[in-house]
């Protein structure tokens, strides 16, 4: 079975980024959407921090 477009692309990026030197690739996920959590665990990606956010009061 051919690879998703998707799958493929990261794939590309990983090969490009090794060449290059570098050690490990880095994205940002919403925290809500599941369907890119699971599609970037099952890649092999971990989460590696949490950013948290603060609404400012316009007082």
């Amino acid at each position: 079975m051919r690879p998703r477009l998707s799958e493929e692309l990261i794939e590309r990026a990983g090969s490009r980024a090794h060449e290059t030197g570098c050690d490990e690739s880095e994205l940002e996920v919403n925290v809500e959407n599941d369907r890119a959590l699971a599609f970037y665990e099952k890649l092999g990606f971990e989460p590696s921090r949490h950013t948290m956010i603060a609404t400012v009061s316009r007082n």
